[in-house]
């Protein structure tokens, strides 16, 4: 049984995985080549992307429509 925890992520550890993964996947989507340093130095950038992202698909609505 201990061995089995051992092999387990701690809940830190899944949270950092997920962000790195986020962070990585959203910059590999834009197309944009920022370092893990650069992107967490940009302040609000998650929340930019998302809006860039809500605003895209509201055009592609609009011109779907």
């Amino acid at each position: 049984m201990a061995s089995l925890a051992s092999e387990q992520l701690t809940a830190e550890q899944a949270r950092a995985r997920v962000e790195q993964a986020r962070r990585a996947g959203l910059r590999e989507r834009m197309h944009v080549e920022l370092t893990d340093a650069e992107f967490d130095a940009t302040p609000g950038a998650l929340d930019r992307v998302y809006e860039i992202a809500a605003a895209k698909a509201r055009d592609a609505l609009r011109g779907a429509a």
